[in-house]
């Protein structure tokens, strides 16, 4: 009851890393994670680069230097997580580790819809066909895209690794420094790219941070 959220992520996907797998694209940038983890109450965040090192790294090991870094007492992971060299971190070889360092490890139960099982993967599909209003069902929030928008001839996001809808143009509502505006989104997956055309906005300065809500 006292004591402090803390949540551990990755700056990068693992699959950026390990070759033999396709690239994920991101759900939310770095950026827009944060500011949803700190709307939920998190206190710290630790943020990691995933490499080659660490996957080679056994689950223990990498519990152990957790543990003496964070000196935590509870560690919550979704249900069939598996972690570590060769994936041999899952719930069976975890909770033992966890008694011998001195924590309870906790596994979440899949959220589920309909019966159907919300994923990540689901989530980019969704999105990448455009489905916005089952994507944000999925999210629990209306799905949007928070990042700086530049400025050179017309306002655009540049989005690198990220998961974007079909290449179009989206009617959006884009919120600068609390107040909303209306306006227009020309998304070009290929160069992931996104143009914004803005209805009585005013001047807005380059790199400011938006949020686009599709």
């Amino acid at each position: 009851e006292n004591g402090s959220i803390i949540v551990y992520t990755f700056i990068n996907h693992p699959t950026h890393v390990l070759t033999h797998l396709p690239p994920t694209p991101f759900i939310y940038t770095l950026e827009h994670k944060l500011k949803l983890l700190e709307a939920n109450s998190v206190d710290y965040v630790v943020l990691s680069r995933f490499t080659k090192e660490l996957a080679n790294t056994p689950f223990d090991a990498f519990l152990k230097q957790l543990k003496d870094t964070l000196q935590f007492t509870h560690l919550v992971l979704g249900k069939g997580a598996r972690f570590g060299k060769d994936k041999q971190g899952d719930e069976a070889h975890v909770q033992p580790v966890g008694a011998k360092l001195g924590f309870t490890a906790a596994y979440m139960h899949k959220l589920s819809l309909d019966h159907e099982n919300v994923s990540s993967g689901h989530i980019r599909t969704l999105i990448s066909e455009g489905a916005f209003e089952e994507a944000g069902r999925c999210l629990g929030r209306p799905y949007s895209i928070y990042a700086p928008l530049f400025f050179e001839h017309a306002h655009y996001m540049q989005l690198s690794q990220h998961c974007l809808p079909p290449s179009a143009a989206y009617p959006i509502r884009c919120a600068i420094e609390g107040q909303t505006y209306q306006g227009t989104a020309h998304v070009d997956r290929a160069s992931e790219v996104i143009r914004i055309e803005l209805i009585d906005a005013p001047s807005i300065p380059q790199t400011s941070f938006v949020e686009l809500f599709f």
